[in-house]
């Protein structure tokens, strides 16, 4: 299984909101996701997979409104 199919299947994780590039056996992951949890998920799925050396986790989580934002 490759790096980008690990990541596509992981269910808590839509499809195309993290992005992947490897160098050398380290990864970067880049995206934006919703919630922290996703961004683990990302990063424990490549954690897994054999080969792998070193991992950047570059996703951010994005700002959601909340009531003080709100006029």
């Amino acid at each position: 299984m490759t790096l980008l199919n690990r990541i596509d299947w992981e269910a808590a994780i839509l499809p195309e909101t993290v992005t992947a590039q490897v160098q050398d056996e380290c990864v970067s992951l880049n995206g934006a996701v919703d919630w922290n949890f996703q961004k683990d998920a990302a990063a424990l799925d490549v954690r897994s997979l054999l080969g792998i050396v070193g991992l950047s986790n570059q996703i951010t989580i994005r700002p959601r409104a909340n009531a003080h934002n709100i006029a």
